[in-house]
């Protein structure tokens, strides 16, 4: 009992931080920008000292004992000499074995974090984010969300959990060595995942009668997408293979931002420099054979898909709208209301004529992103008339239904209706954490169980 309000007395506090933050009338209308996120005065620059104090308590939170302690292994290059990473270097996941019933059953999960299609953009990405193109290094990491090991956070906590480094930069779906056409770096992400699936299948075990869950967030998300038809041919015959797709329902829409490039214009272009050609699908590339882009799409690709499936999609999704509009909410009552209702307009459409025989539907109205790997795996809803439904129990259910399809589409109208938790999230849902956002309020929620 003293632990626990000992840890409630330290998130009142940084609660009323940010509050205090929120309203000071002396925060400069022009600061330093996060790198590529554009701050719009006192109201985001508020934000975002919201999300970085919410994020330090979410952290703080999750360091105990849910947490899954991962192990580093590392790609033999004379096993998988193609299997590497931007820099040439042998790619590596992170692994924690199975226990119990859990050990016939795998989650494969990809790390996201965006690609890179031109000289410009890749130089910038080694510059800024060279961690998402060099292999990892850490002996450890620990993960949460779906990747917990607390049965009450996760169906997945007693399967083999694997996550994958993403360090290829090309949402998984290159086969490049390095040349002067791709400027001096190695686009190999379907290699990879091809050496990481013959990995846990010749030495941890993966079997004829197993399941494997193929999972990710963003470019993982995309990356499990675009892997998930062919993954069977690179497990034993006999393995059950399904998709756990976060975040990657891309749709169709001309950016208004001036700056963007658009997202045709990136996935043709990352096609042609990763030589990504052999993932795209047979019957995606039979639909759309002058605009192969399109199958790197969640609107185009997801219909085409013949593995069975789960797709969890922000109606209002942040990494896609940012590119769009140029920045983060809020939006004007002009072309960007106007963009932001088609692009939710859009999502809700393609969410819901996914075909249920193949595919369970989790489309959330909540400005935001990734759901799967942290707190918002616990959080993010959809309400109905029985009762708000989380992703948690979303895929609890989709399980043990044997995988049937079924649809979970917000239908809310006003924008981020469906970002406040709610007590029909049950036990798991246990801390609220209010955040200030320049007069209006957040609520991010957390598990209190030990």
């Amino acid at each position: 009992m003293a632990d626990l309000t000992q840890r409630w007395l330290i998130i009142a506090a940084l609660v009323l931080v940010n509050f205090a933050f929120a309203y000071m009338t002396w925060v400069p209308d022009v600061v330093e920008q996060r790198p590529g996120r554009k701050l719009h005065g006192k109201n985001e620059l508020s934000r975002l000292l919201a999300e970085v104090v919410a994020e330090s308590a979410r952290k703080w939170w999750l360091s105990d004992s849910r947490a899954t302690e991962m192990r580093l292994v590392t790609l033999s290059r004379e096993k998988h000499p193609l299997a590497v990473c931007n820099d040439g270097n042998a790619a590596g996941f992170y692994f924690k074995e199975g226990r119990e019933e859990g050990a016939s059953t795998w989650l494969v999960f990809l790390e996201g974090g965006g690609w890179c299609w031109d000289q410009a953009s890749c130089n910038s990405r080694w510059e800024g984010a060279r961690d998402l193109m060099t292999p990892p290094t850490a002996p450890a990491r620990n993960a949460s969300g779906i990747l917990s090991s607390d049965p009450a956070l996760s169906p997945f906590a007693k399967a083999n959990k694997v996550y994958l480094k993403y360090c290829s930069s090309d949402g998984y779906i290159g086969d490049a060595g390095a040349s002067t056409a791709t400027h001096g770096f190695h686009f190999r992400g379907a290699q990879i995942v091809k050496g990481m699936l013959a990995e846990l299948s010749e030495t941890y075990g993966m079997a004829a009668s197993d399941t494997l869950y193929l999972a990710g967030c963003s470019a993982g998300g995309r990356g499990a997408m675009f892997n998930l038809d062919y993954a069977p041919s690179m497990v034993p015959a006999g393995v059950t293979v399904i998709g756990i797709l976060d975040a990657p329902m891309w749709v169709e829409q001309q950016p208004l931002e001036p700056s963007a490039v658009p997202f045709p214009e990136q996935t043709a272009k990352i096609l042609q420099l990763s030589n990504g050609y052999s993932r795209l699908g047979e019957v995606c590339r039979a639909k759309h054979p002058t605009e192969l882009w399109k199958c790197l799409y969640g609107q185009f690709r997801a219909p085409t898909l013949e593995q069975r499936f789960l797709m969890s999609a922000s109606q209002w999704d942040s990494f896609q709208l940012g590119n769009n509009v140029g920045h983060g909410p809020p939006y004007d009552d002009g072309p960007e209301a106007s963009a932001v209702a088609e692009f939710r307009s859009k999502v809700q459409t393609a969410m819901a004529s996914l075909d249920p025989a193949k595919a369970a539907s989790f489309s959330f109205g909540c400005y935001g992103h990734c759901t799967t790997e942290g707190d918002t795996f616990l959080t993010r809803k959809v309400s109905s008339p029985s009762g708000d439904v989380t992703l948690l129990s979303f895929l609890r259910d989709w399980i043990e239904s044997g995988h049937a399809g079924k649809q979970a589409v917000e239908t809310c109208q006003s924008f981020g209706c469906g970002c406040a938790s709610d007590a029909s999230a049950g036990p798991e849902v246990g801390l609220a954490l209010v955040a200030g956002i320049a007069g209006t309020a957040t609520l991010l929620t957390e598990t209190n169980r030990r």
